[in-house]
């Protein structure tokens, strides 16, 4: 087979195959991600930080407000 068909990953540690469906990598966490623009909302909101929001009634953390609602329904029927 042609050389080409076979891309050289010893030196790249963060080489996702093309076909995968998450290609985009942070190159700080290694989170993974199908589109650019989630990984750019991951480095502008996640990466690095703490969650923002808490569940006052337990230790549940997230960085969004939609997963601290579904959160507070499914867990303590809120």
């Amino acid at each position: 087979r042609d050389s080409q068909d076979f891309p050289d990953v010893a030196d790249d540690s963060t080489y996702i195959d093309s076909s995968s469906t998450k290609r985009f990598v942070c190159s700080w966490c290694a989170k993974s991600y199908k589109y650019s623009r989630d990984l750019k909302r991951h480095h502008r909101v996640e990466c690095g930080k703490q969650p923002s929001w808490v569940c006052d009634l337990c230790s549940y953390k997230t960085f969004y407000r939609e997963p601290l609602e579904s959160h507070y329904a499914a867990r303590h029927n809120i």
